[in-house]
């Protein structure tokens, strides 16, 4: 994970080729779960923190 100059957390999520793989699946679902933004957001940190795991 990266901070920036405003100390926002940026979550990296590489998927090599296929970079927009996880965010557009990740939309895809919350949509059709009729999800809020919010939990959205903690889907797409979660994503990042098995990232991390296993970078």
């Amino acid at each position: 994970m990266e901070a920036k100059s405003a100390m926002e957390v940026i979550v990296a999520n590489p998927t090599a080729g296929s970079c927009g793989t996880i965010g557009g699946a990740l939309k895809g679902v919350a949509d059709d779960l009729n999800s809020t933004s919010d939990e959205l957001v903690k889907a797409y940190f979660a994503s990042g923190i098995i990232g991390v795991y296993f970078a």
